[in-house]
Order: C-alpha cells, then sequence, then structure tokens
C-alpha cells in the first residue's frame, strides 16, 4: 500500500523531480571542475595528480563550511517558504550571504598566504607539495566568488527556484573546459601553464558564475534581488536565532570535513593517496544523484513543517527514506558494472587503477548503508528543525569510531590500502545508520523554526 500510494502520487513526484533532477545537475556540473581537472591534468604523472587532489581538500573544506551555513539558513527559508514569511526569507537570505563572504575571504587568504603548509598537511612528499601550493596559491581566487555562488543557490533552492543556478553552472562549466584546454598544455596559441593554468582556468569560471546567477535572477525578479536595506534589515536578536539553528550545522559540517581531511591525511601518509584521490572523484560525481534527492527531500519537508502540514510531512520523510536506499542499490550496481571503462577516463599507473577499481566496488557496496543516515541527517532531521541530533551521531560515528579504526589499521598496523578503506567505510556508517533509523521512529525530529522572528 505505502509503495502503491507513493508511486500514484503524482504532486509528490512532480515536486521532487522538479527540485532534484536540476540540483542534481548542477552538483554534477560543480563536481564536474575536480573531474576536469584531473583529466586534464593526468598524463603530468601521478605525483601531479596526488598534488592537485590533495590540494582539492582545501576546495572540498570550504565547500563543506559554506555547505554547514547554507544548510542552516535552509532550515529557515525552506520553513518560512511554506509560511508564506517573505520578509524572514530577506533577512535570513542577508545572514548566509554575510556568513559565506566571511568563509569566502577566510579560505583566500590562508590558501594565498601559507600554501605550502596546508598541503604539508595531507602528505610529506616534497613533488608533491611543490606543485599543489602552485596549484592552491593560484586557485585560491576563486574561493570568495565560489562561495557567493553558494550562498545564491541555496537561497534560490530553498524558494523552488532551481534553475537559475543550474543554467549559470552550465555557462561556468563550459567556460572551464575551454580555458583548461587552452591553458594547461597550451593550445589555441596560449603558453603551457600546467597546474597553474588549471588554477586560472577555475578562477575565471568561478568569477562568471555569481554574476550570470544575478544577472538571471535580474530578469526573473527572484528574492535575490531584493532591496539591500530589506536583505540587511537583521539585528542582533535575529542572528541569535538563526545562530541557534544554523550554528550545530555548520559545526557538524566543519567538524565532519576535518575529520575527513584527517582520512585523507591518513592516506597520503601511506603513499596512496593516487588511487583515493580517482575514486573520491568518482564518488562526488555519482553522489550528485543523492544530492539532488536529498535537497528535494529537505525543501518539501520544510515546506510542509513551515505550514504545519505535519502528516505530509511525515509522509513525503517515508517516501524519501525508501527513495535513498533504492537509489543507492541502483547506482552502486551501475558503478560495479562499469567501474572498468570508468577507470579507462584516467591517466594514472597500472597499480594506481588497479587498485582504485578495488577501492570502487568496496564503495559501491557501501552506498545503501552511508545513504541511510544521509537522507535522515540532512534530509530529514534538519528540514524538521532538529539540527542537533544528527550533528552528534555525525561527530560521535566520525571522531570516535571511523577515525580511530583507520589511524590504528593505516598508520600503526600498517595494513595495505584496501583493508584500511574498507573499515574506514563500514566501521562509521553502520553504526551511524542504526542510530539515525532508531531516532528517526520516534519523530521528534520535528520542530518548526518558522516562530522564530526578529
Amino acid at each position: 500500500m505505502f509503495i502503491k500510494n507513493m508511486m500514484k502520487d503524482k504532486a509528490f513526484w512532480k515536486a521532487t523531480l522538479f527540485i532534484a533532477v536540476p540540483v542534481a545537475f548542477q552538483n554534477l556540473l560543480s563536481n564536474s571542475f575536480s573531474l576536469i581537472d584531473l583529466l586534464m591534468i593526468g598524463g603530468h604523472g601521478d605525483d601531479t595528480i596526488a598534488a592537485v587532489g590533495l590540494a582539492g581538500q582545501i576546495t572540498f573544506l570550504q565547500t563543506i563550511f559554506l555547505f554547514g551555513i547554507c544548510s542552516g539558513g535552509m532550515v529557515f527559508i525552506t520553513q518560512y517558504w511554506g509560511a508564506g514569511n517573505y520578509p524572514a526569507i530577506k533577512r535570513t537570505y542577508g545572514m548566509i550571504m554575510v556568513n559565506c563572504a566571511a568563509v569566502g575571504f577566510l579560505f583566500f587568504a590562508v590558501s594565498f598566504l601559507v600554501p605550502k603548509f596546508l598541503m604539508g598537511l595531507y602528505t610529506d612528499d616534497i613533488a608533491q607539495i611543490e606543485i599543489g601550493a602552485k596549484y592552491l596559491r593560484t586557485v585560491s581566487v576563486s574561493y570568495v566568488f565560489t562561495a557567493l555562488t553558494m550562498g545564491f543557490s541555496f537561497v534560490l533552492r530553498s524558494t523552488e527556484k532551481v534553475m537559475i543556478p543550474l543554467a549559470a553552472n552550465i555557462f561556468a562549466v563550459i567556460t572551464n573546459i575551454v580555458l583548461n584546454y587552452a591553458f594547461v598544455n597550451g593550445n589555441l596559441g596560449f603558453p603551457a601553464l600546467g597546474v597553474v593554468g588549471l588554477a586560472v582556468a577555475t578562477d575565471i569560471a568561478a568569477i562568471i558564475n555569481p554574476l550570470l546567477i544575478l544577472l538571471f535572477s535580474y530578469f526573473r525578479k527572484t528574492i535575490l534581488i531584493a532591496p539591500l536595506k530589506e536583505i540587511f534589515a537583521f539585528n542582533l536578536t535575529g542572528l541569535k536565532g538563526y545562530y541557534s539553528i544554523a550554528l550545530p550545522v555548520f559545526i557538524n559540517e566543519v567538524l565532519w570535513s576535518l575529520g575527513t581531511t584527517a582520512y585523507n591525511s591518513i592516506y597520503g601518509h601511506m603513499g596512496s593517496y593516487a588511487p583515493v584521490a580517482i575514486v573520491k572523484n568518482i564518488d562526488n560525481m555519482v553522489f550528485v544523484l543523492f544530492t539532488g534527492l536529498c535537497s528535494a527531500c529537505a525543501v518539501l519537508i520544510g515546506k510542509y513543517v513551515g505550514n504545519h502540514d505535519l502528516k505530509t510531512a511525515k509522509e513525503y520523510s517515508k517516501r524519501f527514506l525508501f527513495l535513498l536506499p533504492l537509489s543507492s542499490l541502483f547506482a552502486g550496481g551501475l558503478v560495479i558494472l562499469c567501474r572498468g571503462g570508468i577507470l579507462n577516463f584516467y591517466t594514472a599507473s597500472d597499480e594506481a587503477l588497479s587498485i582504485a577499481n578495488i577501492l570502487l566496488f568496496i564503495l559501491s557496496l557501501e552506498f545503501i548503508i552511508r545513504n541511510i543516515s544521509y537522507i535522515c541527517i540532512v534530509g530529514i532531521f534538519r528540514a524538521g528543525g532538529d539540527t542537533k541530533t544528527g550533528a552528534l551521531y555525525d561527530l560521535i560515528c566520525l571522531w570516535f569510531i571511523g577515525l580511530p579504526v583507520t589511524f590504528v589499521s593505516g598508520i600503526l598496523l600498517k595494513l595495505d590500502i584496501v583493508t584500511v578503506y574498507a573499515l574506514m567505510l563500514f566501521s562509521e556508517d553502520t553504526v551511524k545508520a542504526i542510530m539515525c533509523l532508531k531516532y528517526y521512529g520516534t519523530m521528534k525530529w520535528i520542530k518548526p523554526v518558522s516562530q522564530i522572528e526578529d
């Protein structure tokens, strides 16, 4: 009966696909930046691949910082959107952008000033540090504009305006591809700049993205073009209300990203990062399917909690909790069947590709377990207004289970990369999935926040 009702609910599918497909495609395009970088630089050797991959961890860190800020704001905006409280949406938009800009400038400054120090956190290899630092200093310019893009995109996504950031992203990716082709190996009359050319192409594409979003928003009259006095009308009371919900999400994402960075540091010090970088890149590309569904889940549940239709919010949460593991099963099976062909696109040593093949198989098997906790924490609990419980589960399982297991097995016991990778995945995600399912059943995650006002 549950599946039959879900399949016959045209309104649910229309709303879900209207958000999920553009968001998934946008994330696919965003993640393609790193894929394009690895493909373009592949012929420059394993050290270069590893260096660019490790330097990309700084980009990853910034993305997670921003995701924490924007996800916290999304809790408010989706519920305000359901309640029809447009002045509050504009004030939350202002708070999101102020925080995003601060993070963007912070990452720009640190990456520009001390790139070698940052690279040294991930690897002891001198060659990789030199290559990565050169790339990181140049690409640091993009961090400010990426922060603006993410803030704009989340605000539009939360108000069900998903096509504008998608269109802007398409233009940015095309720009990145063309400029990578021109700058990296010296085509179209440009000199060969290697990793510096890679970074310059990323900078230019990153600058174009937010400018296009604002341009398109101007013609479509979206909330992004609201008067500045309305956007920045928040006060100290409003900020306290915002941080009471957003701060746990931000702390969650920051500590999670630092933990993930620690994982990569362990792999880097094991001397096995090239295959991990390849698999991580593929994982990011596949994961866009899940982020699309999770975004649709967050927007719709937040919307119905905001207008106090809790019956629909609960029913939709059950449907998404069914759809994410199901889509994980199909995606994982497809990756397992196609992993050999996928890896043919990468230029790396035979050893690196052979290890990557095994790691990709393990990762694909684990998709279902990982995505149970993902949809619960990011798509359901947060949208319902509970930003603390999921954060607690995330951090306990990462810092007190996953990381100790990985450190002991990889650094102290010096087990092989395949064993360490499998232990990392299953030790953390299995426990977290069980905890999330138990809490979901209590329905205590439904905590409306739309009444929080300045």
